[in-house]
């Protein structure tokens, strides 16, 4: 069968049309034409089948890139300072742990430590026994 007769029964079958018309149209035998209108079915079935798989991970993927606006993550902030001068007033500092996501948060805290220069130079080191550390809910 040549080239030119396998795309005419194929638009015979894109058109809905029995394959009893393509055989008498083009005077082939019926049984090489079911068995073309077959294959094309079976190629249909299967791009059918793959385009069904493809729209539901689409529908997935679109789901998740849709929810995660939704999803927070928690917010620390910025330590709030107080200072106080030449004994007249303590040194105070608090920071808020805020958590907008779903699942719940752990927070670890460490202890502070004091921070002292030498030569211009940063140095971190234990808070003095007498300093107060106070944590709240």
């Amino acid at each position: 069968m040549n080239e030119g007769n396998r795309e005419t029964i194929a638009n015979f079958w894109r058109f809905h049309r029995s394959p009893e018309a393509a055989a008498k149209a083009l005077n082939i035998p019926l049984a090489q034409v079911e068995e073309i209108f077959a294959q094309l079915t079976a190629a249909q079935n299967l791009r059918d089948a793959r385009l069904k798989v493809l729209a539901k991970r689409l529908s997935v993927l679109l789901a998740v890139l849709l929810a995660i606006p939704l999803v927070n993550a928690q917010t620390i902030s910025p330590v709030i300072t107080e200072l106080g001068s030449k004994n007249s007033k303590p040194v105070t500092g608090s920071f808020t742990v805020r958590n907008d996501g779903l699942v719940p948060l752990t927070i670890v805290v460490e202890s502070p430590q004091s921070m002292t220069f030498e030569n211009g130079t940063p140095r971190l080191g234990p808070l003095a026994p007498t300093v107060h550390v106070e944590l709240s809910e």
